[in-house]
C-alpha cells in the first residue's frame, strides 16, 4: 500500500514499541508527523531526511539513542523539531535551517 497522499501520522501516545522504520521515508508527502509519548527505541533513521515536504517533526519523549542524522538537513520545509529526551547533539548539525534556531 502505497501512501505518498498522506500528509499527517499523528501516532502520539499509542505505546508503539521498537524501532522507527526505515520505510517511513517512503512517506514523500509528509508534513506532519507525530511519534511522541511512545516506546520507540534504537537510532533515529536516516531515512527521515527523504521527507523533503516535512514542516514539523516530533520525536519526543521516547527512547531513542545516537545522534540526529545529519541529512535531517534536506528536510528544508522544517519549520518544528520536538527533540525532547534526545541528544543534544541537534545542535552540530552544519545547516542553515538549524542555525537561525539558535537566536
Amino acid at each position: 500500500m502505497k501512501l505518498s497522499n498522506l500528509t499527517t501520522l499523528d501516532l502520539a501516545g499509542n505505546d508503539i514499541s521498537g524501532e522507527i522504520p526505515s520505510t517511513i521515508g517512503d512517506l514523500a508527502g509528509l508534513q506532519t508527523l507525530n511519534l511522541r509519548y511512545n516506546h520507540l527505541s534504537g537510532p533515529i533513521p536516516e531515512d527521515l531526511a527523504r521527507l523533503s515536504a516535512l514542516v514539523e517533526l516530533d520525536l519526543g519523549q521516547n527512547n531513542l539513542s545516537g545522534n540526529i542524522p545529519p541529512d535531517i538537513s534536506n528536510c528544508t520545509s522544517l519549520v518544528t523539531l520536538w527533540t525532547a529526551t534526545i541528544s543534544p547533539a541537534i545542535f552540530q548539525i552544519r545547516s542553515p535551517i538549524f542555525r537561525s534556531s539558535r537566536r
